[in-house]
């Protein structure tokens, strides 16, 4: 219902619960940015997972404790991105 032409199209939500919750709480003005996304497209034999980098949101936030869970999400992503390019070889 997107208006996107590929057989599939899903989004995946990234972060734990109480972690987003935490920083919606502390920084309202970032709910429309929680969670953190993957938009995964599909055609034919062909994936592309799309994401905005989590780390850009540390920039965000003065608080240099809750900028390591931006910088963790960021390495969560990475990893994600990772095993899925090596998943056939």
């Amino acid at each position: 219902g997107k208006g996107y032409k590929t057989d599939k199209y899903r989004v995946v939500f990234v972060g734990k619960t109480k972690e987003i919750q935490y920083l919606v709480d502390k920084y309202p003005e970032m709910a429309a940015y929680m969670p953190p996304q993957i938009s995964i497209f599909a055609e034919q034999g062909d994936t592309l997972l799309v994401t905005a980098n989590p780390g850009i949101y540390a920039d965000m936030i003065d608080d240099e404790a809750d900028k390591i869970l931006f910088k963790r999400w960021e390495s969560d992503v990475y990893s994600v991105f990772d095993d899925i390019r090596n998943a056939n070889d």
